[in-house]
């Protein structure tokens, strides 16, 4: 894409990127990345299987809370956008400023780690929506009948070129997501900032020349012009999250300071949250609010974290977060399935409808498992078995050219 000689730097650094975050910080955010996931599922769970809040007779504090907590699937995931602007965008900022970037290498990591999960995804839901619309047809949820989840007729996306622009991440630019499976409309925000971000690090990168900046910076216009202006929006979510490795630490020395950073940004979260609940004017700003809090949420964790915690909540924050990409792409054409299977009409949420809905989540969370341990946790050997067809070793590049 560009390969341009650097200018050796002759200038003193006037910041530094953040290193990797400690372990109690990298333990706090697997908890967050994993529960967002599961915020996902449990928003489609209960809007396929249960009635809507509105047609409940008397629903008592306990209710509202679960119905307010499993309505926050599109909050969750703008702490995805936050978290992967962190992650990724901050190893390209390292990358970059030590002399280290390649083309070659960023790419082949980003696409593995996308395709490994996405192309068994496009296959399985595939299977789950042609079966569930042959054995139960339209009248079901796959023909779109104004839930949440399902307004659109499900047939109509299960075509080829769909299939196609899904696989090359075009969904909402060029086609709709494939078949029921909604949740994949964030992931070609999420290569389309992939590609953007580099170049908008190297249009600002002083030791590159002049002509090469120019086309960095019209490569991102062109991107943005290109996915759309919702897409291009929310890349400021995003790069809120790459801020994050940019910024350093306040000197908060105290111990009750440092808790007390924890505690601010966990209000500034609540009050997001409560924000969208009272606002009906759209998403957008409700959205960009959550995200700044998210933020400020993240920096308290990343610099001010000292515990990890117990190893009970270790274990299940590691775990949750594995597999959360998986879960995220994975749950919704099976829960249609379920859906359309089992729940003809939408349940009141009491007595063994809950208990079997219960089961039924705990069923799809086993299955994203399985997933997972199919396909995700093998994505090193499987950059193990292609990185020779890069023809080297598909590591970052010398420190004497951006590649």
């Amino acid at each position: 894409l560009i390969s341009a000689q650097i200018i050796p730097e002759t200038h003193p650094r006037r910041f530094e990127i953040q290193s990797a975050p400690s372990h109690a910080a990298s333990v706090h955010m697997d908890a967050i990345r994993g529960l967002a996931a599961v915020t996902v599922l449990t928003m489609h769970w209960r809007t396929l299987l249960f009635q809507d809040f509105i047609n409940l007779p008397h629903p008592g504090i306990l209710l509202k809370i679960v119905y307010f907590l499993t309505s926050l699937g599109h909050q969750a995931v703008m702490v995805f956008f936050v978290l992967s602007g962190y992650l990724v965008g901050g190893s390209v900022l390292r990358q970059v400023r030590e002399d280290r970037w390649s083309w070659k290498s960023y790419l082949f990591v980003r696409t593995t780690r996308l395709y490994t999960v996405l192309i068994p995804a496009l296959l399985l839901g595939w299977i789950w929506d042609a079966s569930g619309v042959h054995l139960f047809g339209t009248a079901t949820v796959y023909g779109g009948h104004g839930q949440v989840v399902a307004t659109y007729a499900t047939p109509e996306r299960l075509t080829l070129k769909v299939l196609a622009g899904n696989y090359l991440f075009l969904q909402n630019i060029l086609v709709p997501t494939f078949g029921s499976n909604g949740p994949l409309w964030s992931l070609a925000n999420e290569f389309w900032y992939y590609i953007a971000f580099p170049f908008l690090v190297l249009a600002f990168h002083k030791r590159l020349p002049v002509i090469g900046r120019i086309a960095c910076a019209a490569a991102v216009a062109l991107i943005c012009r290109f996915t759309g202006t919702s897409i291009s929006l929310y890349f400021l979510v995003w790069l809120m999250g790459a801020a994050l490795a940019l910024l350093p630490a306040l000197p908060l020395n105290s111990v009750l300071a440092q808790y007390t950073a924890h505690a601010l940004a966990i209000a500034a979260v609540v009050s997001a949250l409560i924000f969208y609940r009272y606002y009906e004017a759209g998403f957008v700003l409700p959205d960009f609010v959550l995200a700044v809090a998210e933020t400020l949420l993240l920096y308290a964790i990343l610099h001010y974290s000292r515990s990890s915690g117990p190893s009970a909540y270790i274990w299940t924050a590691r775990a949750l977060a594995k597999s959360s990409y998986t879960l995220y792409v994975v749950h919704l054409p099976l829960l249609m399935f379920l859906a359309a299977a089992l729940a003809q009409e939408r349940w009141q949420p009491s007595g063994m409808q809950v208990w079997f809905a219960l089961g039924l989540l705990c069923l799809i969370l086993a299955y994203a498992q399985i997933v997972y341990w199919c396909f995700e946790a093998r994505t090193d050997q499987i950059r193990k078995r292609l990185r020779p067809l890069l023809g080297g070793n598909g590591r970052p590049g010398s420190p004497a050219r951006i590649q």
